[in-house]
């Protein structure tokens, strides 16, 4: 039911119970039957108009009194009449009862008219309330159509998209069909084909083991041949090589008996001369406990050719030992110069190692010092390299000496190892070092 419907049985409905209620009769009169007796004989129809045009709500007014019926005439058996002035008082008590019950029902319908006017029709609110519950209404109703139409498209598509699967299926059906057809096809065509592979690699395989036995017997045949041929290429190279290496023999016996006679003449030559070494002195340090010296080869002749042969044959004295050059110099006719590296462990020449230090590879300054002693155990070289570095002071370089000839070959002895020189070396505050590294299992 619309908001319009709702209302206006109400409104009318009120109307109708206001005017009704208003009704009185013509002549009051003051006896009225009892209630019993009125209640048969009254007329129901006004009540029953007014609940049907209330509507389904339930009103129940104080009736006021109506006007008796025509028929209806007072008896001498009455019981108002025949009861004394004690029943006249108590019929005015029963009209002010009645009357009090009317103002009161007149009140509350008033009340109830005023509040059901405001939601009658005529009121802008009421109809725009109305309004806007059509609209509701229109726009329910316009949804309900909407989804409806919306429904019956998608039970539409539904309907194609089942007949287009159903047909998608049926090809598919058809076509696993047509690919099980394909494949027993292919399978038999499959062992068509592997039966005649086996026939063709045992016809192969035979063939192949024939050709195998005829190549291996060609094989053998060649092979003795060649080794036939090999052995005779190897006699004829191996008596070639033998005349060869007893040519060479003969051409280096040759040779060094030429050299042995030009060496005894030029020894029995230079004996008749009379060479010998002098102008001798002795250098500055070159290596360790190792000093340079030079002379010059005396009574050589100028016209003497072979004068650098009688330099390294002459050899020199030098505190009782005989050394031959180490190189010979030809300055000219008449003129050769020798030198000579003699060790002989000359104090001056002498260095030796001092200060013995575990050293770690870290620069020594203040911040690096902490480090390697909180991260590195003292002397190795990095943490768990197994490495340990040591260090030393050479001390007695001679002056001029190069000194990192000194410290590459004097010797160093330390925990029962033996080194020939340092395996590194430099100089820090005019003073020459030497480090070794060696293996420590505690680093």
């Amino acid at each position: 039911m619309s908001h319009r419907h709702r209302h206006f049985p109400s409104c009318y409905g009120l109307l109708h119970i206001l005017i009704f209620s208003f009704r009185r009769p013509s002549t009051p009169y003051t006896d009225q039957p009892d209630q019993s007796e009125y209640s048969s004989h009254g007329d129901t129809s006004n009540r029953k108009r007014i609940v049907t045009l209330y509507g389904d709500q339930t009103l129940q007014p104080h009736w006021p009194p109506v006007e008796p019926p025509a028929s209806y005439e007072p008896s001498e058996t009455d019981s108002l009449l025949a009861r004394n002035g004690h029943r006249k008082a108590f019929t005015n008590v029963r009209l002010i009862a009645y009357y009090a019950a009317g103002f009161l029902a007149i009140v509350f319908i008033g009340f109830n008219v005023v509040m059901h006017f405001t939601n009658c029709s005529p009121y802008p609110w009421t109809m725009r309330d109305i309004r806007m519950g059509w609209q509701n209404e229109r726009k329910e109703r316009e949804e309900e159509q909407h989804q409806e139409r919306v429904r019956k498209r998608w039970e539409e598509e539904a309907q194609r998209h089942k007949h287009a699967l159903e047909k998608v299926i049926e090809k598919i059906d058809e076509e696993e069909k047509r690919q099980e057809r394909v494949r027993e096809r292919w399978e038999e065509e499959s062992e068509r084909r592997k039966q005649a592979l086996e026939k063709d690699i045992e016809r192969r395989k035979r063939e192949e083991e024939q050709h195998k036995e005829q190549v291996r017997k060609a094989w053998e045949t060649e092979a003795d041949k060649h080794r036939q041929e090999l052995q005779e290429r190897i006699r004829r190279e191996t008596e070639q090589m033998d005349s060869q290496r007893r040519k060479w023999q003969r051409e280096i016996d040759e040779h060094d008996r030429l050299a042995e006679e030009r060496r005894k003449h030029e020894e029995e030559e230079r004996q008749k001369l009379n060479m010998f070494w002098g102008h001798v002195e002795a250098h500055q340090c070159t290596t360790y406990a190792t000093r340079e010296y030079t002379a010059v080869l005396m009574n050589l002749p100028v016209t003497w050719e072979h004068r650098v042969e009688a330099c390294k044959a002459t050899a020199l004295e030098v505190h009782g030992i005989s050394y031959l050059p180490k190189s010979c110099e030809d300055k000219g006719p008449g003129v050769v110069l020798g030198r000579w590296d003699i060790n002989q462990n000359q104090p001056d020449c002498t260095t030796f190692w001092t200060s013995y230090k575990d050293k770690a590879s870290l620069i020594e300054t203040e911040l690096t010092l902490v480090i390697a002693c909180l991260l590195l155990p003292q002397g190795c070289t990095s943490q768990k390299s197994g490495k340990r570095r040591i260090e030393h002071y050479m001390d007695n370089l001679p002056s001029g000496g190069d000194w990192k000839e000194f410290c590459a070959t004097t010797p160093a002895s330390f925990l029962n190892m033996h080194f020939i020189g340092a395996q590194e070396c430099f100089q820090y505050n005019l003073g020459t070092y030497g480090q070794w590294e060696i293996d420590d299992s505690n680093c």
